[in-house]
């Protein structure tokens, strides 16, 4: 996918992909599969730029609805509120 970040910060990320032969289908357009890598990492950097070092963020669902056929250079924003990491989590042990 070969993603470049051209902006980031705590709660922001703004990444760009090139349309190219490795990432196309069969239709000629960017494959769904690449759109949705574009998507969690520009939504996981914006997350994850936020977050203290000690902390992890563990993507729980994906949800994606394609409008049309993705053609040409595209560019991903995500905008996201940081988690409150200050409070203690809770923990599961396994027996």
């Amino acid at each position: 996918m070969r993603p470049y970040v051209l902006e980031l910060r705590p709660g922001y990320a703004k990444v760009r992909m090139a349309d190219r032969r490795a990432v196309r289908n069969h239709l000629n357009s960017i494959h769904a599969v690449a759109l949705a890598n574009l998507a969690e990492v520009t939504s996981g950097l914006a997350v994850t730029t936020g977050l203290p070092a000690s902390a992890r963020g563990i993507p729980t669902t994906l949800s994606i609805t394609y409008l049309k056929k993705a053609r040409g250079t595209l560019t991903a924003e995500a905008r996201c509120d940081i988690p409150d990491s200050s409070r203690e989590r809770s923990t599961t042990s396994s027996p």
